[in-house]
Formats: structure tokens, sequence, C-alpha cells
């Protein structure tokens, strides 16, 4: 299975935007779906940026092009969240269904 590694900014620069919550709510299910996942931000992470000279190359001096998203290694996309299709493209994990709980109701933005 693929990894699918995500790059953010700092989980205070980023509070709590429905892009976010959406972000957490699709990662959550494609982990659930048997995904390699990894998520790394730059205030707890700052090595894991360090490592991986193409993303510390592609963010910008400040951050602005985050998030980057690699898989297996290659960046496939920086300075937008993905949608749940194709982050479950990505990850070779099927998007699930629509609603925060697959019901299809959903009241947190996912």
């Amino acid at each position: 299975m693929p990894t699918l590694t995500v790059f953010e900014a700092s989980p205070a620069e980023l509070a709590y935007e429905m892009r976010i919550l959406a972000l957490d709510v699709d990662l959550g299910r494609l982990r659930a779906g048997g995904a390699d996942l990894i998520r790394f931000n730059l205030r707890d992470h700052p090595k894991a940026f360090q490592q991986h000279p193409q993303v510390s190359a592609e963010m910008g001096s400040k951050g602005e092009f985050l998030p980057i998203f690699l898989l297996d290694g290659v960046i496939v996309s920086k300075a937008a969240y993905p949608n749940r299709e194709q982050l479950g493209r990505w990850a070779n994990v099927p998007a699930a269904g629509g609603g925060c709980g697959g019901s299809g109701v959903c009241t947190c933005g996912g």
C-alpha cells in the first residue's frame, strides 16, 4: 500500500478552519480503511521537514506553500487541501460515503 505523508503549518496557524477539520475526518477514514499515513506539522516535527529536502525546498520561506502531500516520497500536492476522493486515490483506499459516520448526515463539516 502506498504511503501518504502530510506536511502542514503549525497547529496555532491553522486554528480550526473547516478545511482542517474536514482533512482530519478524511484522514481518519483512510486510516480506518488501512491506509499508511504519516502527518507532520512544522511546530511539533521540525526535524521531519529537514529530513525531506524536497518539502523544505517547496514550502516557502514562511511555509506559505504548505500543506504539502507526498505519495511514496514524491510531492503530489502543495498549497492546497485535496478532496476526499483524491486522498482516497492516493492512499489506495475507497472514499467512504457521505457524512461523518458514513450515514449521509454530517454535522462536523466533513
